[in-house]
């Protein structure tokens, strides 16, 4: 938005515990500061901060903008400044929401103390709090479908950002790689224990099908001791491919590489909230990829040639994996339509929707 020439002012609390606030950078029309916060990451980052609540009504109350925009706006240290910003200085206020957190979602996933107090709380405020918003953009239609009055709630799924990515030739990223042609690999991004009960039917299915099918090999990231633990000895090290961390130029190299991206999804409620962000990056690496009929997912893939929806069990994996083992060079049939969907996706597109929301409620006022 600043590129474009809007003003953007960014108040998020410190990765690190600090006392006190600070400017991070001022760079054209962006600002970015820094609120204070001694308290836990969980608390800072979850919206659970008294310093962190208490700085950003402050800055409310001092700066001039024209709307104010809050994700996880029912916790209270997005709350209760956007409440300010409405009844104090009468101006539209916008939520922005990217996941279920009340009964069904993150609050099932809740362990100790702290957790099930954060999700009682979750459950309690998630869904009254939207009504206080001028507009409500939600990351699924699955999420507005929560709200019986959802009029003001927006359906904005998550954008391809591209300036990290840097899709090419199979053929050449292998050869700089040292990964044979005769390999089947496929991709498996970002995965770590929070995810272990939709990776799991995949994870069995893989083991089964490496007993019999040498060509075939896992390219994984994620949490290491996780993925040291279900995939390195379990497996025993033989056809997965970690390497730890990669730098931006290796991540993409070993992402050229791959023949197929697979995006496991249970069909649970937390699911249904979410729009995972890594879709982008395989929808602009042209390749195929496979998932299950979740969410919106069901409308993305519904008569376009991205890939393969089949069912999250290791039977489903294993027959569809196998019959792409044996049709290879129809693969790239498989996926004709991803560059096109990326394009649609796109984050320019996406602020193109953002900033007609933001004209909108700004005519009507908060």
């Amino acid at each position: 938005m600043a590129q474009r020439g809007h003003g953007v002012t960014l108040v998020t609390p410190h990765h690190k515990r600090r006392l006190f606030p600070a400017t991070a950078a001022i760079e054209g029309r962006l600002q970015v500061f820094y609120s204070p916060g001694w308290t836990s990451v969980r608390l800072r980052r979850g919206g659970f901060s008294l310093l962190d609540m208490l700085y950003k009504l402050w800055t409310v109350l001092k700066l001039d903008f024209d709307v104010l925009h809050v994700t996880c706006g029912h916790r209270p240290a997005q709350l209760i400044p956007a409440l300010a910003a409405r009844f104090l200085k009468r101006r539209p206020i916008v939520d922005e929401w990217w996941e279920w957190y009340g009964s069904g979602g993150r609050a099932e996933l809740s362990t100790g103390i702290l957790g099930r107090l954060i999700g009682m709380y979750d459950c309690l405020l998630e869904l009254p709090m939207k009504s206080v918003y001028s507009v409500v953009i939600a990351i699924s239609s699955k999420l507005k479908d929560r709200l019986k009055e959802n009029r003001h709630v927006y359906v904005l799924h998550g954008g391809v950002e591209v300036d990290h990515l840097r899709p090419g030739e199979k053929g050449a990223a292998r050869q700089q790689l040292g990964i044979s042609e005769d390999l089947f690999l496929i991709g498996l991004i970002s995965v770590g224990r929070a995810e272990h009960n939709d990776v799991l039917p995949f994870l069995l299915a893989f083991r089964q099908l490496a007993l019999s099918e040498p060509r075939l090999q896992l390219f994984v990231t994620g949490e290491e001791s996780y993925i040291r633990e279900e995939f390195l000895e379990r497996q025993g090290g033989t056809q997965v491919i970690y390497q730890g961390w990669l730098d931006l130029e290796q991540y993409n190299l070993y992402l050229r590489a791959c023949d197929v991206f697979v995006l496991p999804l249970s069909n649970v409620p937390r699911n249904l909230g979410r729009w995972p962000h890594k879709i982008g990056d395989f929808l602009y690496f042209e390749r195929p990829i496979i998932t299950n009929p979740v969410g919106d997912f069901i409308e993305l893939f519904s008569g376009k040639r991205i890939g393969f929806l089949c069912e999250n069990k290791p039977y489903a994996y294993c027959e569809l994996i196998t019959r792409l083992l044996r049709r290879r060079q129809t693969l790239s049939l498989a996926c004709s339509d991803s560059w096109a969907t990326a394009q649609e996706l796109s984050s320019d597109k996406r602020l193109d929707s953002l900033l007609a929301i933001y004209r909108e409620v700004c005519t009507k006022g908060a």
